[in-house]
């Protein structure tokens, strides 16, 4: 009798150290970045967004200048770049392991724009294509990336015209370059379509021909918005949700007050996001070198969110910095973003890369998801000090505003106009 009450309670034991097992590998799960079930029946996984790289293979550690082409160069150099330079290959080789140690198996890459270091020449323009193909490809070669074409991915810097062979054959060089990721050429000028699972359709754009500095004046410069319309039918036809992706956000630009994008070229793709708006869950660009959640806006109609990744290169005197999200495979909604950013001075005084998290969108913004609504809700939390200096201290580019209620305003609105009405009404105007 008593050996079988002590076989009994061993059983009981390993069972009770069975189920604490069990509830703390769950409990690991939880925030779901490797494929986990939610709580929607779904399962939560993960992908990357990198951004204005600007690569130079010419930068140089030791020497006076510290980098090819100074702009605002400081002090602090060393072999992992400077303030005021672009990215050495030793920066970028140390992001990638990093985006490996997060996640070595992500859905997909997103890249929006500016491989190449600022003012390359045309050999220079040819080793950043290749050097930040073959960077990425080391660690990530059987993830999809998806890339953007950035202003300063183009010579010359803004222009694109369709009808100049010169810009064709750039493009043609990219594809050549990147071959798994352009594995079936640019669709529409520098754009490209990727489903790179069921039920998701990413749309990269080339924005840079709608820019304000660029030469176009056609209505619909390399029919790419008829190509946009056709894939957001393709999409909306096919039940798959979409991610709008591109180099140039079509914002109001805090920095040279002005849109971004011409205002013609603004309004045509707001008609084409108003028809489609069941279909996108959000969209993603760079260019912008700062940290910023926007809301694309067509009158009083929220269309979509547009979130402004931080960029790579220290040009501006921000640290570089990568991001990723996690997404319920189910329904496409991102779930969450963390930014991690690289201490660049820390770094070349160890002599060893120095990552670490900045932020957790959710905990940082008290948030569940990341969508126009929760983006709405952080402006409008805007005016709680606290939140306000959190999200303007990450902002980390330039900015010729100085007030919340320019802030507010240029993100919650896409059209000057409208961000000057708002800024006038508040009375704070700076």
């Amino acid at each position: 009798s008593g050996t079988t009450t002590l076989t009994s309670m061993k059983f009981l034991f390993i069972l009770l150290v069975l189920c604490l097992a069990l509830k703390s590998a769950g409990a690991k799960k939880s925030n779901g970045s490797d494929g986990t079930t939610n709580r929607n029946g779904g399962t939560v996984r993960g992908f990357f967004q990198i951004s204005d790289v600007h690569l130079d293979t010419t930068y140089l550690a030791s020497g006076v200048s510290f980098c090819r082409k100074p702009s605002n160069v400081t002090r602090f150099g060393g072999m992992y770049g400077r303030f005021g330079c672009d990215v050495p290959s030793s920066l970028l080789d140390s992001a990638v392991e990093q985006m490996f140690s997060i996640d070595p198996n992500p859905a997909f890459i997103l890249f929006t724009g500016d491989s190449t270091g600022h003012n390359m020449d045309e050999e220079g323009h040819i080793e950043a294509f290749n050097s930040f193909y073959s960077s990425i490809n080391s660690r990530f070669s059987n993830v999809s990336l998806v890339p953007s074409v950035g202003n300063n991915d183009v010579d010359p810097d803004y222009q694109f015209s369709c009808s100049d062979l010169e810009y064709q054959k750039q493009l043609e060089y990219i594809e050549k370059a990147w071959p798994k990721w352009v594995s079936k050429g640019f669709e529409s000028a520098g754009a490209i379509s990727v489903s790179p699972l069921k039920g998701l359709r990413i749309l990269s754009i080339n924005s840079v021909m709608y820019h304000f500095r660029a030469n176009n004046t056609l209505k619909d410069p390399c029919d790419q918005f008829k190509w946009l319309e056709l894939q957001f039918q393709l999409a909306s036809k096919n039940n798959e949700k979409v991610y709008l992706i591109g180099h140039i956000p079509p914002i109001y630009d805090d920095f040279s007050k002005v849109n971004l994008w011409k205002r013609d070229y603004q309004d045509s793709l707001n008609v084409i996001l108003k028809k489609y708006s069941s279909s996108i869950v959000g969209s993603f660009w760079g260019h912008q070198h700062k940290d910023q959640q926007r809301i694309i806006r067509s009158g009083k109609n929220d269309l979509m969110f547009a979130l402004l990744m931080g960029a790579l290169s220290p040009v501006f005197g921000n640290n570089p910095s990568i991001r990723y999200f996690t997404f319920d495979t189910n329904s496409k909604n991102i779930t969450n973003y963390r930014d991690y950013v690289f201490d660049l001075r820390a770094s070349n005084m160890d002599k060893s890369p120095r990552w670490r998290l900045e932020y957790d969108f959710n905990k940082a913004y008290d948030q569940n998801g990341v969508s126009t609504r929760s983006v709405k809700s952080i402006i409008n939390d805007f005016t709680d000090p606290a939140v306000y200096s959190r999200w303007k201290g990450r902002s980390t580019a330039e900015s010729f505003f100085n007030s919340m209620w320019a802030d507010y305003c240029s993100i919650k609105h896409s059209y000057a106009e409208n961000v000057k009405s708002c800024i006038e009404e508040n009375g704070k105007y700076t």
